[in-house]
């Protein structure tokens, strides 16, 4: 006799294996899929170009530094320095921004990834279960 757990893994693989049955998504899992990336965790052409733009604002900042140490230091004096310096502060916090602001667009669609996962996989029980006891009615009968 199977216990409870081996029962419903049986369930689910039969369930798994059935081809006229297909899960039901809901709208906002059907819409998410639409406009997310077709590959599972591969970027998006948002996020490309985000990185990008962190790549550049980077790359600007410490050329800017090199050359404010190196070739313009003679001639950095009084406001050009404080302007100079200003300016290469500024696209240095462009760069920790644009870094900041991919991290919060992962995270958040990591969160949302795995809320619908969840939803998916808790859709996918009760239709197994509902499938059971439809099955064990009509087994009684």
């Amino acid at each position: 006799m199977p216990t409870g757990m081996e029962s419903s893994l049986a369930t689910v693989t039969t369930f798994a294996t059935r081809s006229s049955i297909r899960p039901k998504f809901p709208l906002n899992l059907r819409r998410a899929l639409r406009y997310s990336s077709p590959v599972h965790n591969a970027p998006t052409p948002r996020d490309v170009r985000r990185r990008w733009f962190g790549a550049f604002f980077l790359a600007i900042a410490a050329a800017m530094v090199i050359w404010g140490q190196m070739v313009l230091e003679p001639y950095l004096k009084g406001i050009w320095f404080l302007l100079y310096w200003s300016f290469c502060a500024l696209i240095t916090l462009m760069a920790i921004g644009t870094a900041l602001t991919d991290v919060y667009i992962l995270r958040r669609r990591a969160r949302r990834e795995q809320r619908d996962l969840f939803q998916k996989s808790f859709d996918l029980e009760r239709e197994t279960s509902e499938i059971n006891r439809s099955n064990e009615k009509n087994s009684q009968r």
